[in-house]
């Protein structure tokens, strides 16, 4: 009987959870083999080793966490003890043996420098690379203070002589160089789920957390073409996941089997855009976003429609008053999208 019992209630859950899985709404990490998120802060820098370090007041038993300023005797070097007190020490203040244990840690954490024009030589770890258009490249990267950066980059080398007034930053052939290695290298990622929120609570979480984006992509209904080219995309690429997940957190929105979006996405999405903005206290999307989420725009075959957030930090340093909300189109072929990992950016230019 208790075997039985047992039995009918999993039948339950299950049917409980296949009604739930046909609602219009943010589909569940599940039904895309992602995993509930997790929401603790993501570790793009790797400690180093326990050691004794020889500071002027004596010996500590620290390890390097992060790196301030430009690396030279102006930078300060962040040590954080057995017990958790951290501190910052001038590299000035250290002897050589301590210098080579920072370099070593910037080794170890696969630092190198980008060449450009307008910040001199930056010491950073590429997290991504985005193809924007012929010209502009997106770089996503890390620097040794932990700090997220976001940059445009021209696809042809500038010389020093070259003035440039355009947001792009203009870098040196040996930083192209690396930037196209490193797109090789994305297709060699291997495959991972796609990070998935299932509210916009959730995913303003999740982008404050990890200092992502939020892209809203609407995929009709389950089984539709939109629904079919997305997943089909996701199988076709199977980088493209944790391509995608190192700049983005995705809300993908499904219609009812009325045919339409709740009518409290709106709402919803606008809540979205002032949590990722609370400077903005007239969170509005624009009008094309708008109509999207209140279920106006008819289904069209070849077309998914897409919202994109950026939340502040995101924008770019030289846009003092950036838009923050994009509407964005991602066109099919059939039943595949007609692009590639690499050149899925959102409208992110």
């Amino acid at each position: 009987m208790k075997r039985l019992f047992s039995t009918i209630s999993a039948c339950a859950l299950l049917l409980c959870g296949l009604a739930q899985a046909q609602d219009g709404g943010f589909a569940k990490a599940a039904e895309f083999g992602s995993p509930k998120l997790d929401l603790n802060n993501p570790q793009y820098l790797k400690a180093g080793a326990v050691r004794t370090w020889e500071l002027p007041s004596g010996p500590i038993q620290a390890a390097i966490v992060a790196l301030e300023g430009e690396w030279g005797r102006r930078a300060t070097v962040q040590l954080r003890t057995e017990y958790g007190l951290q501190l910052g020490v001038p590299a000035r203040n250290l002897r050589d043996a301590d210098l080579a244990a920072v370099r070593q840690w910037l080794a170890d954490n696969a630092f190198a420098e980008m060449e450009t024009l307008r910040h001199g030589k930056v010491l950073c770890r590429i997290l991504a690379v985005t193809e924007l258009s012929n010209y502009e490249l997106m770089v996503h990267l890390v620097q040794p203070d932990g700090r997220l950066r976001h940059w445009p980059v021209y696809r042809k080398a500038s010389h020093p002589g070259e003035r440039f007034e355009a947001r792009p930053v203009p870098v040196t052939q040996k930083t192209l160089d690396m930037l196209h290695e490193h797109l090789k290298r994305q297709k060699e990622l291997p495959a991972a789920p796609l990070t998935i929120a299932e509210s916009v609570q959730e995913a303003a979480a999740c982008a404050a957390i990890r200092g992502q984006s939020v892209v809203v992509l609407f995929l009709n209904n389950r089984g539709s073409d939109a629904d079919k080219a997305f997943r089909s995309f996701l199988k076709q690429y199977p980088y493209a996941s944790a391509h995608l997940s190192r700049r983005h957190v995705f809300l993908l929105a499904y219609r009812g089997e009325d045919g339409a979006y709740p009518t409290s996405m709106t709402r919803e999405l606008l809540a979205l855009d002032y949590q990722l903005n609370p400077q903005n206290q007239y969170a509005q999307m624009n009008m094309t976003a708008r109509h999207i989420a209140e279920a106006h725009i008819e289904e069209q075959s070849s077309i998914i429609h897409g919202i994109h957030f950026m939340p502040f930090p995101y924008a770019r340093d030289n846009e003092p008053n950036p838009s923050r909300c994009y509407s964005c189109n991602i066109y099919l072929i059939g039943n595949r999208l007609s692009t590639t990992p690499e050149k899925l950016d959102f409208n992110l230019q």
